[in-house]
């Protein structure tokens, strides 16, 4: 977990650094956003960046802040500095995603208090480790080279790793859950979601997601499932209550909010 001393350093934070310093919930952070109350940068992901400078807007003063000397020209240079290399960092994985032909597809968004889940028995589901996942993604068609989806970005197979994750398999298709908390270099689920990455035949495929989401309707702290998938899934997820996250194609995601039955 990271430090707020640390926090404290850093010019860009993402919603919950953001919420641990002003003591509030990560929800508080993005109403203040929505709202208009705090400025925000968005990633081609869709996830929020706020600036530290930003926060004091809002009340937020460190006590390192009280005693600071006024920023001269050089500290909001490497500010500024700072803020390109993050947002040319992003499109840059941003412009990856796009490269990879149709493995993944564009973003959804929905409330998942509408979602239909077939009440029927998921046959032949197992759960697999993360040296067996390896051997199935290399069985299927995954996408030029042998590089994995893992959300917003990817990583080569060999590399891919069990941090926070497990895997779903039931013959024809493959499902990684994502919890926060991952990986500290690459973007992870807020601490309300969890993230569905799966390939294979759509029909096995989709199973595995209705498989998953029942499995998380257990878990109170969830209220939002984003989906990362082959764009031939985009109808059957409509179907289920899906939508594209803001109503438009975006990136990669399929997300759901408010889980509940």
């Amino acid at each position: 977990m990271t430090k707020k001393t640390d926090l404290i350093t850093r010019e860009i934070l993402n919603t919950r650094e953001a919420a641990a310093l002003l003591k509030v919930t990560t929800q508080t952070i993005k109403n203040y956003i929505y709202s208009g109350k705090l400025k925000a940068i968005k990633t081609p992901g869709g996830h929020h960046r706020v600036r530290r400078v930003d926060l004091e807007g809002i009340g937020f003063i460190s006590e390192e802040d009280k005693n600071q000397a006024p920023l001269t020209s050089a500290d909001m240079l490497s500010s500024y500095e700072t803020i390109v290399k993050t947002l040319v960092s992003t499109i840059e994985a941003f412009t990856k995603a796009l490269d990879m032909r149709d493995v993944i597809f564009t973003g959804h968004s929905a409330r998942v208090d509408n979602i239909s889940i077939q009440e029927k028995k998921f046959l032949g589901v197992e759960e697999v480790s993360l040296e067996n996942a390896k051997k199935i993604y290399r069985k299927m068609d995954i996408g030029p080279g042998e590089e994995i989806c893992i959300g917003w970005s990817y990583v080569p197979l060999d590399f891919l790793l069990d941090k926070k994750s497990t895997w779903l398999w039931n013959k024809k298709a493959i499902l990684q859950r994502k919890w926060i908390g991952g990986s500290e270099i690459q973007e992870s689920p807020e601490e309300d979601e969890v993230w569905f990455i799966v390939y294979g035949d759509t029909e096995s495929a989709l199973n595995l997601i209705q498989y998953a989401i029942k499995e998380e309707l257990r878990n109170p702290k969830i209220t939002e499932i984003e989906v990362f998938c082959q764009a031939k899934l985009v109808s059957y997820l409509q179907k289920i209550g899906f939508r594209y996250r803001e109503n438009e194609p975006i990136g990669v995601a399929l997300m759901a909010k408010k889980l509940n039955i």
